[in-house]
């Protein structure tokens, strides 16, 4: 008989009689102490070093690491995250791209210099890192242009492409983000600037100062999280579309968001639509569109009467295209990043 569980915890000398004279004089509960010293191991314990157990647990690791390895969209977004970290001098987005490598078991020399018949190493970010902070473009010298926007990007969200394009953007709410080796460039639609109110000049000013989300000029304070927790669901479907290189692409759907509309800014709740577009594995674009719920159809690229529902080519966020392990997968990744 061995000394009782309080007085092992105390390291103090047991009377070995239960109760003991300790206990009863400190009003503790006496339970002899049981020893598993000489008997087998836990079920847990001989679970986890079963071997065939492990040798499961490690091929499921070993093919997931190597899924990640091999998916073009997050290799594109570590390397543009990489990129737009120097241009910004910042630590925490450097950080958070070093996290999504590790997590999808990418090395820094796969990352950096890798080479192959898709993409070169990044060679461009040597003078980017030596050219002082006031010297890095952040912003592009030109204005990104309707006709920058590859055509396919236009025509996944039902714009025309044609001599009708000028005209359909007067009435669509549309911003345009190209990235270039971590320069960027915007787009913003005249029916954008007209009835949401935000110029494309306030958009810049906002982005290089890098005081503030340029998500403050667009949505109410009080709605940020959830619709920040609905973008990185759409922006994991986007990225899940495009496990290769070639993939056309295609919007998702955020309903219900909230945004400020005009100059007393006014709360509006319309559907967001995010579609992202990797040209080359350092270029890319994204599309953000903001949709009248009220408005169901838009003009085709044939004919500028034609109507079509917007339904027949927006991805909903509870539906998946692209593998719908790549995008749990990218959900996992980016909440963790």
């Amino acid at each position: 008989m061995g000394a009782c569980t309080e007085c092992r915890l105390a390291k103090v000398k047991c009377e070995q009689s239960f109760p003991c004279g300790r206990c009863q004089r400190l009003g503790k509960n006496c339970i002899p102490h049981e020893s598993r010293q000489g008997q087998n191991p836990s079920r847990r314990k001989r679970q986890r070093t079963d071997p065939k157990v492990t040798g499961d647990v490690r091929l499921e690791r070993m093919l997931i690491t190597e899924a990640r390895k091999d998916h073009y969209a997050l290799k594109h977004i570590v390397r543009q995250w990489i990129a737009l970290s120097i241009k910004r001098r910042s630590f925490k987005l450097w950080a958070r791209a070093g996290n999504l490598a590790e997590a999808c078991g990418v090395s820094m020399d796969e990352i950096l210099s890798d080479k192959n018949e898709e993409h070169r190493s990044m060679d461009f970010i040597h003078r980017m890192i030596t050219s002082p902070t006031e010297d890095q473009l952040v912003i592009g010298k030109q204005p990104l242009k309707p006709n920058d926007v590859p055509d396919i990007l236009w025509k996944a969200v039902g714009r025309p492409t044609d001599e009708h394009m000028e005209q359909a953007l007067n009435s669509r709410w549309i911003i345009v983000r190209e990235v270039i080796q971590g320069t960027i460039r915007f787009y913003i639609s005249p029916g954008f600037v007209q009835t949401i109110g935000v110029s494309r000049s306030t958009l810049e000013a906002t982005f290089r100062a890098n005081q503030m989300d340029v998500a403050n000029l667009l949505y109410p304070q009080h709605a940020m999280n959830n619709q920040q927790q609905d973008y990185m669901t759409s922006l994991a479907q986007q990225l899940a579309l495009h496990s290769k290189p070639g993939i056309p692409p295609k919007p998702s759907r955020i309903p219900n968001v909230k945004i400020l509309v005009g100059k007393d800014k006014q709360e509006k709740v319309v559907d967001q639509l995010v579609c992202l577009h990797i040209q080359r594995m350092d270029v890319s674009f994204v599309l953000f569109e903001f949709v009248d719920p009220n408005a169901k159809k838009v003009a085709t690229n044939d004919q500028e009467k034609d109507e079509i529902n917007l339904d027949s080519f927006y991805l909903d966020l509870d539906s998946v295209e692209g593998g719908i392990d790549d995008f749990k997968m990218i959900c996992d990744l980016l909440k963790d990043s």
